[in-house]
């Protein structure tokens, strides 16, 4: 069976970003030694929001994941 995905909007290709993060993580770590959280909203000082695409906690620290689900070039000067 093949399946097709239509991904109308950088939204739509944002959700399969990060299910395909969340996919690998599962896979790759151990369930016992790692927790891993999605989605995670935060409230901010301001009163607004922040979320956060991944949080990965293990014995050897937290990790905090943003997914981008994109195709190109990335130019970064400082």
């Amino acid at each position: 069976m093949c399946a097709l995905f239509l991904l109308r909007n950088n939204i739509d290709k944002g959700n399969l970003g990060e299910a395909k993060v969340y996919q690998a993580l599962a896979t790759a770590l151990p369930a016992k030694d790692y927790q891993i959280l999605n989605n995670i909203t935060l409230p901010l000082e301001d009163g607004g929001t922040t979320q956060i695409d991944h949080i990965v906690v293990s014995e050897f620290g937290v990790f905090v994941i943003e997914t981008k689900n994109l195709q190109g070039w990335i130019f970064w000067s400082s």
